[in-house]
């Protein structure tokens, strides 16, 4: 395997399911497996602990490559019911970076489509969010 292999798998790793207390407030910049990912709403079961590894692979490929600037992320899943008793399910998914948090929250009637829906507009916020950043500590301050 080429050096760059072993570097893309790195980085495509699922997210951790927790860090220890100890080694949180030295974690500084984490690779995507050391990066926690939180998730709530989702009881012990089998169909729940299959969704928890998807949940956690699908955001260290979607997040694993901003992981050193992320310190942690949260998963949570709602049931919100309308009056007539419609079953819908929203997804929330919240990254604590360095640079400020990004909330994304989708709908849908199964948790895996919310999931993946909210998956995928959370990895462009974070894009745009840190390509701003970067823009603007290059930009030359005005006098």
């Amino acid at each position: 395997m080429r050096t760059s292999d072993a570097r893309y798998d790195k980085r495509r790793a699922p997210l951790a399911a927790q860090l220890p207390k100890a080694a949180k407030a030295s974690a500084g910049p984490t690779s995507a497996s050391d990066t926690p990912a939180t998730i709530y709403g989702l009881k012990s079961g089998a169909t729940d602990e299959a969704l928890r590894r998807r949940v956690r692979q699908r955001l260290g490929f979607k997040l694993g490559k901003f992981a050193d600037r992320i310190t942690r992320v949260t998963v949570r899943f709602i049931d919100v019911s309308g009056p007539k008793g419609a079953p819908t399910v929203a997804c929330r998914i919240a990254s604590f970076l360095t640079s400020g948090t990004v909330v994304v929250e989708a709908r849908s009637k199964q948790r895996e489509d919310a999931f993946d829906q909210a998956s995928d507009s959370h990895e462009r916020a974070v894009r745009r969010l840190l390509e701003r950043k970067d823009q603007a500590a290059r930009r030359p301050r005005k006098r």
